[in-house]
């Protein structure tokens, strides 16, 4: 391995007991070897030191394994992040511990639906909303129109922020903005007339 430990292994079932040699060569001729098994030579000091040096890995054989289909594994990606929809499709299950195998329930009847599926993102959704604080008055009286504007809106708990139209048309379409009456106090009339001739003074200089 990468970690300069070595590995033994062993394809199939194993009928026999297995006992494993370690041998540890010094700077000198001397060498040692402990082992780890049943050999009746080796002494329990020495069989304790190479049993904290040695990692059993083994599986167990399963007396009388059940499948049954079942909706299993990791649930997908939800598809949108606010109010959208994961998946998890059905799995051929073994029931003793979980695992997934998926040619061993061919020949049991499978439910109706292949996939089951659950809201998700539901924290938040997208909305149009009327920002009428956008819009002008047409006139400064005499009953104006102002047109509000119209945005998309993402809505959560904590707070509204508006956003790229693109996320509110996927839903639905954007509404036509709205026209709303201003400044409906009647407008000052102002006008020029004519007054009575005066009697003008003539000054002579002469």
């Amino acid at each position: 391995k990468s970690d300069g430990s070595e590995y033994l292994r062993c394809s199939g079932q194993l009928d026999d007991a297995v006992s494993i040699e370690v041998h540890k060569r010094g700077g000198g001729e001397v060498e040692t070897w402990m082992s780890s098994g049943d050999s009746s030579d080796d002494s329990r000091a020495e069989v304790d030191q190479v049993d904290r040096l040695i990692a059993w890995e083994y599986y167990a054989p399963l007396t009388n394994p059940r499948f049954a289909w079942m909706f299993a594994g990791e649930w997908s990606n939800c598809s949108k992040d606010c109010q959208g929809t994961q998946f998890r499709h059905l799995q051929c299950v073994r029931l003793q511990d979980g695992q997934i195998m998926p040619k061993r329930c061919v020949h049991l009847p499978r439910v109706a639906k292949s996939r089951r599926h659950r809201a998700c993102n539901t924290h938040c959704r997208y909305s149009w909303s009327f920002i009428s604080s956008l819009g002008h008055c047409s006139a400064t009286c005499g009953a104006g129109v102002r047109e509000t504007a119209v945005q998309c809106v993402r809505i959560s708990d904590a707070y509204a922020l508006v956003v790229s139209d693109v996320h509110c048309a996927a839903e639905q379409d954007k509404p036509a903005p709205q026209n709303h009456p201003c400044n409906p106090r009647p407008c000052t009339v102002k006008i020029w007339r004519t007054g009575r001739y005066q009697k003008v003074r003539r000054k002579n200089t002469g």
